[in-house]
């Protein structure tokens, strides 16, 4: 599901980007943050 950035951002509307290829004042969860889901 990640590696189909355009499904993930129609259905989740999510846009994920890996947070180590953004510089640091960019970054918001850190170096190797990943999205999981929980629940439902």
């Amino acid at each position: 599901m990640l590696f189909d950035r355009p499904r993930l951002r129609e259905i989740f509307d999510f846009d994920y980007v890996l947070e180590q290829f953004k510089s640091k004042p960019q970054r918001r969860y850190g170096l190797f943050a990943y999205p999981i889901l929980l629940g439902d």
